[in-house]
């Protein structure tokens, strides 16, 4: 195996199915109304660790889009298969990208290099010297619009971020250690 996928190994083992690399791409998808992926280059490879469509996350061939953002130092770059906008590694080189698969309007690309930059921002966070146990989900899901909570066995929350708070007119802090069925009404529950 090369050196390239080897140093990339642990950024794609953190960035995988990671809820902020997930969110990431199912917005660009519902965005370009396209399927949309985060990719980690190595090896001539494009290795999926997020993408739009489920049970997605393996290497492949780079995009014409990819290859083009990989030459040049561009932020962005579009091809007939799509457009690609660059996330860039700790060190400000682009290690990967946020693609969508199809075509983008030119009004979209702000947002969508945006979510590339929040992938990178995420990367930066994983890289750091004090992040070896992991990412602080405060930093990175706490900032999300979108509801997150994580649940044990037994259904007792675990951790929530603001949004989720907010939505049962509660603090993240108050939701913590609750059963999640305390907070649903009956009729959400299956």
């Amino acid at each position: 195996m090369g050196n390239d996928v080897q140093a990339g190994q642990p950024i794609r083992a953190a960035l995988s199915r990671h809820p902020v690399a997930v969110e990431c791409a199912n917005a660009a998808a519902i965005l370009s109304d396209a399927t949309a992926e985060v990719t980690i280059f190595g090896s001539g490879r494009a290795f999926i660790v997020a993408s739009s469509q489920p049970n997605v996350l393996q290497p492949r061939l780079p995009t014409e889009s990819e290859r083009s953002l990989l030459r040049s130092k561009a932020r962005r770059t579009s091809g007939p298969d799509g457009a690609s906008f660059a996330i860039a590694g700790p060190q400000g080189q682009c290690i990967g990208a946020l693609s969508v698969l199809g075509t983008t309007l030119p009004e979209h690309a702000a947002v969508l290099e945006a979510m590339a930059r929040m992938v990178s921002v995420l990367i930066g966070d994983l890289a750091a010297p004090d992040a070896s146990t992991g990412l602080d989900p405060d930093a990175m899901l706490g900032r999300l619009r979108d509801a997150v909570v994580v649940v044990n066995a037994d259904l007792d929350i675990i951790w929530a971020n603001r949004a989720a708070g907010s939505l049962v007119g509660r603090s993240s802090a108050e939701v913590t250690g609750r059963s999640a069925a305390e907070l649903l009404h009956p009729d959400d529950l299956i």
